[in-house]
């Protein structure tokens, strides 16, 4: 799933819906919500947090794209947003 997302950030592609996700893990949206809180150890909201900030240090540190469009490239819709 990780990586599915991670591929889906990096390529500006929209993210797979939850019930994307549960479906390809052959779930239910609730129960595969929660297996992956418990195998993870973190939400799927936090995970794909993370997985944004991670591409969007990867491009700060290996682009010279200004900081609100590396924002949008990884999917916050505001410089704002990515500034939180």
């Amino acid at each position: 799933m990780v990586e599915r997302l991670s591929a889906s950030i990096e390529s500006g592609e929209p993210l797979p819906s939850i019930a994307e996700l549960a479906a390809y893990a052959h779930l239910s949206e609730f129960h595969f919500m929660r297996v992956y809180r418990a195998l993870a150890g973190e939400s799927l909201g936090a995970a794909i947090q993370r997985l944004r900030l991670q591409h969007a240090v990867h491009l700060l540190k290996h682009t010279d794209k200004p900081v609100t469009e590396i924002a949008a490239c990884v999917g916050y819709e505001t410089p704002q947003a990515f500034a939180k």
